[in-house]
């Protein structure tokens, strides 16, 4: 097996960690008798050669073993292999759209000697200990080299696939169902490989064998192929069948699947009979082998395993039809039987996560099926809009301590009682004091005690009488201002962070003021910029403004120059030539601009950076809103945003637990800004 494995340089190859080495024992590990042998590599195959969808030299030269070993009859493995080939195939199509190959570029990208990874040894001009490292032009370049030498690697990857699926379709007939299965995934990138999906599919006897057919035939791009998929959702005469089909049809073309009896439907395939599943009956120390053990603990007790997620898997398609999508799930979970609801819940998160909608009546729905763990888990991460479950998550945290005890380390607080604290609500006071009481309490516990100013007293007198970290210490007492000076000297019994430094320019005092002066002058630059708008807070320093205009492109320097206003005018002749910075992401030159108008007012000149920041960094729209809302050229773009369904700055792969809590608060500034601006319209 593997003809001509051992004649190939592994060691001079490269995978995620280095040399590539070791991905021959990898590949005969795939094929290995055991299972588990064989779930151990194949994580290895993903964690490594094909590490989060990234392709490498290593990724090349596995692809012909990996399709020798597929067209090999009767071999164990072979299903895993056709999946992770799948998964190479469809990540390296999204690098070949997103960098179409440059006129007289070879398929492999550029020459060794430009590749940005290899060791350096490879390298004939290494650089000297003690010599200037690479400017920020030649860290561009090699940033680029890397990312031509990543597509080019991805086309190659790619081509060999694309080749090699005429000679797979005959595995549409293989002996394995589960082989039947997953090769589907490979046959649908060719049209032949379609065809015969698609008459193979109406005879295959196997539901597991179909269902994947089914779902391969979903990776194809071509929009006759999803009406053939919605024509068979309507005369399958199962219905698990039919869900499978309308997913598959709305990965081709989302907007024309028809939602209507969908509920019904979905509820009909959660009821088919169906065998139970079987755990494999081994565990491995792989990620893959916890995702497999965590699913088949999952599908115990399911009615139909077959169909699990299937609610999710299709509402997440339906992408911006936000309003069936919410019709549907709002039905499904007032569903009696908890698989449906289970499902639902996930899909509730990623509707509510990723697209904006009212969603009062969700939420209520969700907050009755406490203390289902992904109820909790999900309102925690919709504050603001969980606001309506405040009853309910207040009742959940009674029913405990208001903590997740794990098997190892401390607890954490319980996404309840985090939800409430994020909330603002009363509730959540009480028990978070409780647990900083414990000898052994969450490192973020103190902390959170920030979120209630209005007992600053009694946070004062609990926390100067604990034994509180002092860098905890210092981010729960900056509230109490003045009155925390007595907890300064434990603040300082570790070195200033640049958090510390923020704590201190709220509480104030000789000692606070003097060692805000000494992290002026350390060698760290993110707690001197600390220092600085601390210092400016207390007794608005000259010596601030003079630091923070010595280190002008340092990320925090310019925002926190903007904070300053009109007093840092002096630093705008420096500032003004950043507005032309070509900086990742545009950053410099965005917050350039807003230091400009928040110093000035000037807006002809900020305007166009601030809207190619608008434009070309998602991330940056909070801070422009909140800080420019005044700069008449913003508008339109405000009510653009106002006016899209996606939340902004994500996708539908991106999480983040703020960022439904990011995206309101967006929304919030721009509604604010327009008001402010049609306030002073009408009092002109």
């Amino acid at each position: 097996m593997f003809t001509g494995l051992d004649d190939l340089d592994w060691a001079a190859l490269r995978h995620a960690y280095g040399t590539a080495e070791g991905v021959p024992e990898l590949l005969r590990g795939l094929l290995d008798p055991d299972p588990a042998t064989r779930e151990v590599a194949l994580d290895a195959m993903y964690g490594a050669v094909h590490h989060q969808g990234s392709v490498y030299d290593s990724t090349v030269a596995a692809v012909p073993f990996l399709l020798e070993a597929l067209r090999t009859p009767a071999l164990p493995g072979r299903a895993g292999i056709a999946e992770f080939l799948a998964s190479v195939a469809e990540n390296c199509s999204a690098v070949v759209v997103s960098n179409p190959t440059p006129a007289g570029a070879d398929n492999f990208g550029p020459a060794k000697a430009d590749n940005p990874s290899q060791s350096e040894a490879d390298n004939p001009n290494p650089a000297k200990a003690g010599e200037p490292g690479p400017t920020r032009a030649e860290i561009s370049g090699i940033a680029e080299a890397h990312e031509a030498a990543a597509a080019g690697m991805a086309r190659a990857s790619l081509r060999l696939i694309e080749e090699a699926v005429p000679g797979l379709i005959g595995l549409a007939d293989d002996p394995d169902p589960k082989v039947r299965a997953a090769v589907s995934q490979l046959l649908a990138l060719h049209r032949d490989g379609v065809a015969v999906l698609i008459t193979r599919a109406a005879a295959e006897s196997d539901p597991e064998a179909r269902t994947g057919m089914i779902e391969g035939l979903g990776r194809s791009a071509d929009p006759a192929v999803a009406e053939h998929l919605i024509s068979v959702a309507a005369e399958a005469p199962r219905a698990s069948a039919s869900v499978a089909a309308l997913i598959a049809a709305a990965h081709i073309t989302p907007e024309r699947v028809p939602t209507d009896g969908i509920t019904e439907l979905l509820q009909r395939a959660y009821a088919e009979e169906a065998e139970p599943a079987e755990p494999a009956g081994f565990e491995t120390d792989t990620l893959i082998g916890a995702i497999r053990v965590h699913r088949e603990r999952a599908d115990q007790g399911r009615r139909n395993p077959a169909v699990a997620r299937s609610i999710d898997s299709f509402a997440r398609l339906l992408g911006p039809r936000v309003a069936e999508r919410t019709a549907i799930l709002t039905e499904l979970l007032r569903d009696p039987h908890p698989d449906i609801v289970q499902d639902a819940l996930f899909g509730a998160g990623h509707l509510i996560e990723r697209w904006r909608g009212d969603y009062r009546e969700l939420v209520d729905l969700v907050a009755a099926q406490l203390p289902n763990p992904g109820a909790e888990r999900g309102l925690n991460h919709w504050v603001p809009l969980s606001a309506p479950a405040a009853d309910a998550l207040a009742a959940q945290v009674a029913r405990g301590d208001g903590l997740v005890h794990h098997e190892i380390g401390l607890p954490s607080l319980s996404p309840a009682l985090s939800a409430l604290i994020d909330l603002g609500d009363e509730r959540a006071f009480e028990p978070l004091v409780a647990i900083v009481e414990r000898p052994e309490h969450p490192r973020d516990a103190v902390q959170r005690l920030r979120g209630f100013p209005q007992h600053a007293d009694r946070i004062l007198d609990l926390l100067l009488a604990s034994d509180a970290e002092p860098d905890d210490l210092a981010t729960a007492l900056a509230l109490c201002g003045a009155a925390a000076r007595p907890a300064v000297p434990r603040i300082l019994s570790v070195p200033v962070k640049s958090w510390t430094a923020d704590a201190l320019g709220r509480i104030g005092g000789d000692q606070a003021i003097d060692a805000l002066r000494a992290a002026l002058r350390g060698n760290d630059v993110s707690v001197a910029l600390a220092a600085a708008e601390a210092l400016w807070r207390l007794e608005s320093s000259s010596e601030a403004i003079e630091v923070l205009g010595a280190h002008l492109t340092e990320p925090g320097a310019l925002p926190k120059i903007a904070a300053i206003g009109p007093a840092a005018g002096g630093l705008l002749k420096k500032i003004r030539p950043l507005l032309e910075s070509s900086g990742k992401a545009g950053w410099v030159s965005t917050n350039a601009a807003l230091a400009v108008w928040r110093i000035a007012g000037d807006a002809e000149a900020a305007t166009p950076a601030l809207v190619a920041g608008w434009n070309g960094n998602e991330h940056a729209r909070r801070r422009i809103a909140e800080q420019a809302g005044g700069v008449p050229a913003l508008l339109p773009l405000f009510e653009a945003e106002l006016a899209e369904v996606r939340r902004a700055g994500t996708d539908e792969y991106s999480f983040s637990s703020s960022q439904v809590a990011d995206d309101e608060k967006l929304q919030d500034s721009i509604t604010r800004s327009i008001a402010a601006r049609e306030r002073r319209v009408s009092r002109r």
